[in-house]
């Protein structure tokens, strides 16, 4: 008996275990815009945008602009 729910709680640790391998990777990816009401330390005429593209081989290319009234 003792065996039997062993057997069945080792089953089920690795049912799980194998679900949780099988999901999906998160997606960082896509346009990032500052939000200027939880930062501090910019002039106030400055916005700040990342871009991020996540490539299958587990890689993040990462683009910061810093964005004014005459100057990008």
């Amino acid at each position: 008996m003792m065996a039997r729910k062993t057997l069945l709680t080792v089953a089920a640790m690795m049912t799980l275990s194998l679900i949780a391998f099988a999901a999906a990777k998160p997606n960082f990816g896509g346009t990032w815009t500052m939000d200027r009401a939880r930062s501090f330390g910019l002039p106030p005429d400055m916005n700040q945008t990342i871009t991020i593209v996540q490539k299958d081989d587990n890689q993040l290319e990462v683009e910061t602009k810093l964005i004014q009234p005459n100057n990008e």
